[in-house]
């Protein structure tokens, strides 16, 4: 059933627009951004790292994918799903340009209502938008059924 509210979505399609963008053309850039979600994996979410080696992990909301390539340089298989069509081709540069686009095992641009997994996954991964969903609790339900056995889902919930 496709989301009767998109309003978020439909903000950021309409004005061309990426909400979250991540410079990461330089080494620095790059170094800064792999250290931070590095940090936020390991000392903030107590997600040991090197346990991320050839786990399959699904990303909602990826945006042009700068967090996503954090864990594909740490050598995930991802599925990353967007329904922002306007920043997919910045996320296929990203990932080209780093040599990691082979990391990516589907890119499907629809919506968290929408998308069907074919399988589960050690890692599900859907930050930033979950507060602003009409039916957040029916999908917060959904990402914990994407989850393998002893998988794990982070989000972030900006709501009381």
């Amino acid at each position: 059933m496709k989301n009767k509210n998109p309003s978020v979505l439909k903000y950021y399609m309409e004005r061309e627009f990426n909400p979250v963008p991540i410079s990461i053309e330089t080494k620095t850039e790059w170094e800064i951004q792999r250290r931070n979600r590095i940090n936020l994996l390991q000392n903030h979410l107590s997600i040991p790292i090197n346990l991320l080696k050839n786990k399959h992990i699904i990303e909602f909301g990826c945006n042009s994918g700068e967090n996503a390539l954090v864990l594909a340089d740490l050598g995930a298989y991802l599925t990353l799903v967007e329904p922002n069509k306007k920043v997919i081709p910045r996320l296929e540069s990203n990932f080209k340009a780093m040599n990691l686009y082979n990391q990516i095992h589907e890119l499907s641009v629809e919506s968290i209502d929408d998308y069907r997994p074919k399988n589960s996954f050690d890692l599900v991964i859907a930050e930033g938008f979950l507060n602003t969903m009409p039916n957040r609790d029916k999908l917060l339900g959904s990402l914990m059924g994407m989850c393998s056995n002893g998988g794990q889902v982070i989000i972030n919930y900006d709501d009381r």
